[in-house]
């Protein structure tokens, strides 16, 4: 299919990786219908500036009413990327909100899919949060053979999420994608626990003291990345319900704040971390994500250097602020 035919849904896409993917598909030329409730509304105004926004169509919709998920995507709509979902600690402090969010949604998209005979690419955002901590497993490494073992509601309603994809394809052959990202990082993010070293980003290009939260060995991933796995996703050609982790960079918070400290030399000593962990994977592979949609960059401390960048010209243009 050329992308002039392609329109692209993406719901919860006033967020972070939202934003992202609709400044990708927006620079390929594709139709973007972009919607979400009201959230935090930085990270759009931070990632698409007035050319994009005026190349997409922005609407306000809650993905629990069925009816307006329904009407959302239109005849004409060829995928659509299922972004909506609480983090974490909204997910904890509001189970039954994230549970309605994440499965209910993902159920009402799937169910306009089975009414168009699964003719929709469908891409949605499970999470590594799946998995158990990385104590759970051999060296602490995730890999495609890795049985997921949620602790918190945020982990169990994603693996619900995927758990109900797989009975949709297997009671009414839909097709989709389910991607587990981790720490996903890149200009633009500043809400969730995992945007801690985003913000340690942001700190730095503001010259101002930051203390990330949470330390201990993660797997980092740029947002452009992450952006690039969910529109392929949605364009692969699938034979089943799948899902699959995101590789990333596994490195010490410790070592990516020398990483930053070396894009931003005037904020060494002014990016801290905490010793504890956040009791997640540390590693993640995949190598079926790569079978189906191709081959990732892999976060690299130019990718942090770019986000440093990015901050920089964001705060000098006024477009945000920190703290």
């Amino acid at each position: 299919m050329s992308m002039a035919k392609e329109h692209f849904v993406v719901i919860g896409a006033r967020g972070f990786i939202g934003s992202w993917i609709c400044r990708l598909l927006i620079e390929e030329g594709v139709k973007v219908t972009a919607t979400d409730t009201n959230p935090d509304p930085r990270s759009m105004s931070s990632v698409l500036d007035p050319g994009h926004l005026s190349k997409m169509t922005y609407l306000v919709s809650d993905a629990r009413n069925p009816e307006a998920v329904s009407a959302l995507i239109g005849e004409d709509v060829t995928h659509v990327i299922y972004l909506a979902g609480l983090l974490r600690p909204a997910s904890e402090n509001n189970p039954l909100l994230s549970s309605q969010v994440s499965i209910g949604g993902l159920i009402n998209v799937l169910d306009v899919s089975v009414r168009r005979s699964g003719k929709l690419g469908i891409a949605y955002s499970s999470t590594a949060a799946v998995y158990g901590p990385a104590s759970d497993y051999p060296n602490g490494q995730i890999d495609d053979k890795s049985l997921p073992a949620p602790r918190d509601h945020y982990g169990v309603h994603r693996y619900t999420m995927e758990m109900t994809a797989n009975a949709y394809f297997n009671e009414h052959g839909v097709t989709s994608m389910g991607l587990r990202p981790w720490v996903v990082y890149g200009a633009g993010r500043f809400n969730g626990l995992s945007a801690q070293p985003s913000l340690a980003m942001l700190a730095a290009a503001a010259g101002t003291p930051f203390h990330m939260q949470f330390g201990g060995r993660n797997v980092v991933q740029h947002v452009r990345d992450v952006a690039l796995a969910f529109i392929r996703s949605a364009r692969a050609k699938l034979d089943g319900a799948k899902q699959a982790n995101i590789p990333g960079e596994s490195i010490e918070m410790t070592d990516l704040i020398a990483v930053i400290e070396k894009s931003a030399p005037k904020a060494r000593g002014m990016i801290t971390c905490e010793m504890k962990d956040l009791g997640a994977p540390s590693r993640l592979a995949d190598p079926r994500l790569e079978q189906l949609i191709g081959p990732l960059p892999s976060p690299t401390a130019e990718r942090v250097e770019e986000t440093i960048a990015d901050y920089r010209k964001l705060l000098a243009d006024g477009r945000i602020s920190f703290p």
